[in-house]
């Protein structure tokens, strides 16, 4: 089986690239899925407080049509990354504002619960890695169809298979926004520092000339994410304003999503019976733990095959960090939930205990 990323064998250059706009836009959409946040820094110009001197930032630029995660040194105002075999200096770059912990990769599991915080040019997604030496640690970027975690030693792109990598923390409604802060000089461990005053040191408008592109950044940054998705705790608590698929033909089924085999996949939640059914691996399954969506007016629109509006929610993503959308197909007079995912052609959905492919579907869209 050919590798998903990558058209063929070798490194970059020889793959088809994705546009910089397409990898900013599943970027941004990724982002609100895992409600990962950042804030830009033009290194140049950013004034950081006193306390904050000595620090490292995680944080991620763009290079060669890629977002690579590295790190921000804000004593420098430098952020470094790896690319192509070297390490590379930006003075422009993307802080990462949520809490999480680096973990030992020990093994496939560990990969899939990792949180992604960039994307190669091809658009494969890219994750934080850490690795130890001579007592300290370096960070870069874990590129899973390559099985190591590249970091900068001596200005090259070095590869380990033994690290550590970054796992985004649980949300909780008490906790506020934080900064990730990666100490080089000592024995490092996680921490976190309070992004609100941050943000008004680091702040900027994106870069860039795209219209679109500083429009989505815009979204992103100063508002909250559009969508909500909610835990389901009890079947007679249901959440306020919950979206159903059809009010009309399927008055007791909401648009639903869970978490199976490290993907977060898209369905249907039926409260009463106390489940969600999703599809995965050629059938149905039937998960207690599911959240779903509220505070959302969106619409299903037709569509066929690979063709995805631009304007289509970003519901969830495959083990291998495919974005996933939610769809829906008439089948003998009902609607039937799944998901759509674009490189399989078509939307998934449950019949009789099986997962099904349909080329026609409607798939829901932003308002």
């Amino acid at each position: 089986m050919g590798n998903p990323f990558y058209d063929c064998e070798g490194g970059h250059g020889e793959a088809v690239r994705m546009s910089q706009n397409s990898i900013y836009e599943q970027l941004v959409r990724r982002d609100r899925v895992h409600r990962m946040e950042w804030v830009e820094t033009r290194s140049q110009r950013c004034k950081l407080p006193p306390g904050w001197k000595n620090k490292f930032f995680l944080a991620r630029a763009t290079h060669e049509g890629s977002w690579t995660p590295g790190y921000l040194d804000v004593t420098k105002k430098i952020c470094t990354i790896v690319w192509g075999g070297k390490a590379h200096k930006k003075d422009k770059c993307e802080i990462l504002c949520t809490g999480g912990s680096f973990v030992p990769c020990t093994d496939t599991n560990t990969l899939l619960r990792a949180t992604a915080a960039g994307m190669s040019e091809e658009g494969e997604p890219l994750y934080f890695g850490r690795v130890k030496q001579n007592g300290r640690y370096v960070y870069g970027k874990v590129q899973r169809s390559h099985g190591v975690c590249y970091v900068p030693l001596y200005g090259k792109e070095t590869p380990f298979k033994e690290y550590q990598i970054f796992v985004k923390s649980s949300p909780k409604p008490e906790t506020t926004e934080h900064a990730a802060v990666a100490d080089l000089s000592e024995e490092a461990t996680y921490a976190e520092t309070d992004a609100k005053e941050l943000r008004a040191f680091l702040a900027r408008p994106a870069p860039g000339n795209s219209a679109k592109r500083h429009e989505l950044y815009t979204t992103r940054m100063s508002n909250p994410p559009v969508e909500s998705w909610e835990i389901v705790f009890d079947a007679e608590r249901l959440p306020r304003h919950a979206v159903l698929v059809d009010w009309i033909r399927e008055p007791g089924m909401y648009i639903g999503r869970s978490r199976h085999e490290g993907s977060i996949t898209p369905g249907f939640a039926i409260p009463e019976s106390g489940a969600c059914h999703i599809v995965w691996g050629g059938r149905e399954w039937i998960k207690e733990n599911y959240e779903i969506l509220c505070d959302y007016n969106g619409v299903f629109v037709r569509t066929h095959g690979d063709v995805i509006p631009e304007d289509a929610l970003l519901a969830g993503e495959s083990e291998l960090g495919e974005a996933l959308y939610i769809g829906r197909v008439m089948q003998g007079g009902r609607v039937l939930v799944g998901k759509v995912q674009p490189s399989h052609g078509g939307c998934y959905v449950p019949i009789d205990g099986r997962e099904v492919l349909f080329a026609n579907y409607e798939i829901y869209i932003c308002p």
